[in-house]
């Protein structure tokens, strides 16, 4: 996918705000989805952008549309996820490596601000691809597991045609 793939799936009314935010992109791998996102944000909002491959990050670039990206190498299932509180945390192609979905999900709360916002890049499946979606969560298991766990509402904002089959979906869920 390229970066005008990935913005274009973060067409949301969401990214209309007129105030810098603070976001954190999780599993941002190579940073195609850390640039959409800069794509849709406002001048001087930030991204802090965590994966645990050193050598994908190296590619990112610390400024993007007036939009500040700091890169830390970390797995965010296990590791601390930052300068906190955030306005929003993106996590698009990583969710579906998350074994203990409800746990995890507890620690997103604590990291959002007050309003704060959560969006999905998922591949709409529940079938295991065991090395690349592991755990996968499709769209309405994705809102049975907000549900269950207390979250507001999941609103699909995307989808497309995936190259690897099936289709991808982005979600949005406002705290």
């Amino acid at each position: 996918m390229d970066i005008k793939d990935a913005t274009a799936l973060l067409t949301h009314p969401l990214f209309k705000r007129n105030m810098p935010q603070t976001w954190a992109d999780l599993g941002c791998g190579n940073g195609t989805f850390t640039i959409a996102l800069a794509n849709r944000l406002v001048a001087q909002s930030s991204i802090y952008a965590m994966d645990v491959d050193a050598n994908a990050l190296s590619g990112l670039p610390s400024t993007h549309n007036k939009i500040q990206i700091q890169t830390t190498i970390g797995d965010f299932a296990k590791d601390s996820l930052g300068p906190l509180p955030f306005n929003g945390i993106m996590m698009a192609n990583s969710f579906h490596y998350v074994k203990d979905k409800y746990s995890f999900l507890e620690k997103i709360r604590a990291a959002l601000a007050m309003n704060g916002t959560i969006v999905f890049v998922e591949y709409d499946t529940d079938i295991a691809v065991p090395k690349w979606v592991p755990y996968p969560c499709n769209f309405l298991s994705l809102q049975s597991l907000f549900k269950k766990s207390g979250f507001g509402k999941v609103e699909k904002m995307n989808e497309r045609k995936s190259v690897f089959g099936g289709n991808m979906y982005t979600a949005i869920v406002n705290i």
